[in-house]
């Protein structure tokens, strides 16, 4: 009966235990001078819609939608394979990943594997991929802004100047 109570009525506490395996899911015990970027939630339909549909048209199908791909990363905890379609940014002679939403899962996944793969149809490229620091973002935030037609992502990247440590950039070494 206590059970169906929950955990208070079963003698079993709220709060998450206060050990090592809790405090790294907290983020504490972070790198010192680890950039401190956020998460933002994609909306619905993005995540629902946009998102699905774009695995199956470049992934699946090999349509190339403005220089999108889709990015295959392994779990940082699982590691297993992960899919996230992404536009790959081709700036001077390397090309890059942006991260419009901030610290998000393939951003997390790829600091911890650096290996990943872009696919597009049938065709699958390894690559490796070393984060930008702060400093040098804002020249490749600014050809994405320049590239984007997009109106959620010209507002998410305008002022990135000022804001490029909110916006993990990679460049991809094949």
């Amino acid at each position: 009966a206590a059970e169906l109570l929950g955990p208070v009525a079963a003698g079993r506490s709220l709060t998450p235990p206060d050990d090592a395996t809790s405090a790294h899911r907290h983020g504490a015990g972070r790198q010192q001078g680890a950039s401190m970027t956020t998460t933002q939630r994609l909306p619905w339909a993005e995540r629902r819609l946009v998102t699905p549909l774009l695995r199956l048209l470049v992934g699946r199908l090999g349509l190339d939608t403005d220089g999108i791909r889709v990015l295959e990363v392994r779990g940082r905890h699982s590691g297993t394979w992960h899919t996230t379609p992404l536009k790959v940014l081709t700036h001077g002679a390397h090309r890059h990943l942006v991260s419009l939403h901030g610290n998000s899962d393939w951003v997390r996944n790829l600091r911890v594997h650096p290996q990943a793969r872009l696919r597009l149809g049938r065709h699958l490229q390894q690559v490796t991929a070393t984060e930008l620091p702060d400093h040098a973002r804002p020249p490749v935030l600014d050809a994405y802004l320049a590239a984007s037609r997009r109106r959620t992502t010209r507002q998410l990247l305008t002022g990135a100047d000022e804001r490029s440590h909110q916006h993990p950039v990679f460049q991809l070494i094949p």
